[in-house]
């Protein structure tokens, strides 16, 4: 079955490629020249595995199963990533790209490759998100860009245990109309050198030196705080700035009376420090949100529990009703059995009745030891108008008989 599972940051990524050096870079520099839009994130996650996913068009969930997609990581290297706001149909994809994509106005923009299970934490699938579209890229910095995964699959009950043709990743604008229903992913850890410039060839010399935006302002500041310095008195700078050049001149007159271009050595340790504070946040955040996502599982698996626990003690108190009752009946049934030997004058009145049953519930063995006396009491009282005749002895004559 097709299946697409919306899911991927939620707004709190930070960094990426910096628009503003593409801009100045188009307007410092002249002839031939080449800005670079594109950039790989290494360590996306794009799907949560062993978890439940919300089904797009099903209120049930699915429980995405690690197997399912462990077996199919060679198929997922490679597939596009569709820029659209919702996924185009999975078969027409695959037979007429360009016919899915005018369907729901939608863009290649790029590949996932080296696709991987990570297990620590939680397990996830990861892999690297190249873009190359810059608006897409401007999305990620910010913070508004999130991913589905599309793919066929088979289903079991509501477990996916099959993936069987991995189809696209759709990367769409997150609002609060579109929210990712898969909460762990996220497009994370961009790699360096994602937007570089080339510069034109220095005359004479046949190389192609190239550097990056940020170091050619820093070279390009320091070229013109030495030209605006003040001279020293008698100096060539001063005949110099005596005789300025007419105003109009390009690049090319600044860049030979500059100083060569160097790197700053402590920029370059600051930028060092800020990627690896970056990369450090972004794996900080990337594990809160799999601890997240974990915690939210454990709720959930902790009312199902509960709700287990609740069905168990309904159960458990009809059952005891009904053993109650069966007691009842039974003690009942004993009693009666036994009053029924007790004397009438025992037992005349209600209020007899209920004594001789508090005395048999309180001390069941002591009233057994007292119904010898209670049942004698019943055999003189059934004898009570009856005739007898003499047996042919006094002793026998005076005696009362015992049964009739």
């Amino acid at each position: 079955m097709p299946y697409g599972s919306s899911g991927g940051p939620v707004g709190n990524s930070t960094g990426g490629p910096t628009g503003n050096e593409s801009f100045v870079n188009e307007q410092m520099f002249s002839g031939p020249r080449r800005v670079q839009q594109r950039a790989s994130f290494e360590n996306s996650v794009v799907q949560t595995l062993n978890a439940w996913i919300p089904h797009p068009d099903d209120p049930k969930r699915r429980y995405f199963r690690l197997e399912a997609f462990e077996g199919s990581l060679e198929k997922w290297d490679g597939v596009p990533l569709v820029f659209a706001d919702r996924h185009p149909d999975l078969d027409l994809l695959a037979s007429n790209p360009k016919a899915a994509l005018a369907q729901v106005n939608g863009t290649i923009v790029g590949s996932f490759t080296k696709p991987r299970i990570e297990r620590e934490g939680h397990p996830v699938m990861m892999g690297a998100i190249a873009i190359d579209d810059p608006e897409v890229l401007a999305l990620w910095e910010a913070g508004e860009l999130s991913l589905s995964t599309g793919f066929s699959c088979m289903v079991e009950g509501q477990d996916v245990v099959e993936v069987t043709a991995p189809n696209h990743i759709l990367l769409f604008r997150e609002d609060r109309e579109k929210m990712p229903k898969d909460r762990g992913t996220r497009i994370a850890n961009m790699q360096d050198g994602s937007d570089s410039v080339t510069t034109n060839p220095t005359p004479g010399t046949g190389d192609e030196p190239q550097t990056t935006a940020r170091s050619f302002l820093a070279s390009l500041v320091q070229s013109l705080q030495t030209l605006l310095a003040p001279p020293e008195p008698g100096t060539a700078a001063e005949s110099a700035n005596q005789n300025p050049a007419p105003a109009g001149g390009d690049s090319e007159t600044i860049t030979t009376d500059a100083p060569p271009l160097t790197e700053d050595p402590e920029q370059e340790d600051e930028d060092m420090a800020d990627a690896e504070m970056k990369q450090k946040l972004e794996t900080a955040e990337t594990a809160l949100k799999t601890r997240e996502t974990e915690l939210a599982n454990m709720k959930e698996q902790v009312a199902t529990l509960q709700q287990e626990l609740d069905a168990l003690k309904a159960t458990n108190t009809e059952l005891q009703k009904t053993v109650n009752q069966v007691n009842q009946e039974r003690a009942d049934a004993r009693f009666n059995a036994v009053l029924d030997k007790i004397a009438p004058g025992e037992k005349h009145t209600e209020e007899q009745k209920q004594q001789l049953r508090k005395q048999f519930d309180e001390d069941p063995y002591a009233f057994m030891a007292r119904l010898p006396e209670l049942m004698v009491n019943q055999s003189e009282t059934k004898q009570e108008g009856k005739e007898h005749e003499a047996l042919g002895n006094a002793q026998e004559q005076e005696s009362p008989g015992l049964f009739s």
